[in-house]
């Protein structure tokens, strides 16, 4: 039996999967060209595409925002429906797309650790918040900066309420 779930839907959802050539819009090569590429139009089994569903789960729907030095992402993201708590980045990789799509250029930018990350200080940044077992199980949209450091938000909506 076959899912509604294609990889060229998923790669709508999950844009890292766009790098397969033949989920590019356009006509498929031919010949040789066309044997070395990857089958993907075929629907997905349930599993995989759950679990590709899954992992875009995290960003899908998050809007990031740079709050104002000193501010917790509960008060940024207060009038756009509240603030995402499993939309932290996972990696710097995710922290620097992030960034990018909000035109943010960190002159540099560290692993951080505070509860407070993502934050900069305006020119410097720092990505990740502490590791799980040192978090204490509270929340880190709540977390205040000092009064120079901007935190970068992950918000429920795309415009203010």
């Amino acid at each position: 039996s076959s899912v509604a779930c294609s990889l060229p839907q998923v790669a709508r959802i999950f844009p890292p999967l766009a790098h397969f050539p033949r989920l590019r819009p356009g006509p498929r090569p031919a010949g040789a060209a066309a044997a070395e590429m990857p089958l993907v139009s075929k629907p997905l089994s349930t599993l995989a595409c759950a679990v590709l569903l899954y992992v875009a789960r995290p960003t899908a729907g998050v809007t990031w925002i740079k709050g104002g030095a000193g501010s917790s992402c509960e008060t940024v993201c207060s009038a756009r429906d509240g603030c995402r708590e499993d939309a932290w980045p996972a990696t710097q990789e995710e922290f620097e797309e992030m960034t990018t799509s909000i035109g943010f250029n960190c002159a540099g930018t560290q692993e951080g650790g505070a509860r407070y990350d993502p934050s900069t200080d305006g020119r410097y940044c720092g990505w990740s918040g502490p590791p799980e077992d040192n978090a204490g199980g509270a929340p880190r949209c709540e977390e205040d900066g000092d009064a120079s450091t901007h935190r970068f938000c992950p918000c429920v909506a795309d415009k203010e309420l």
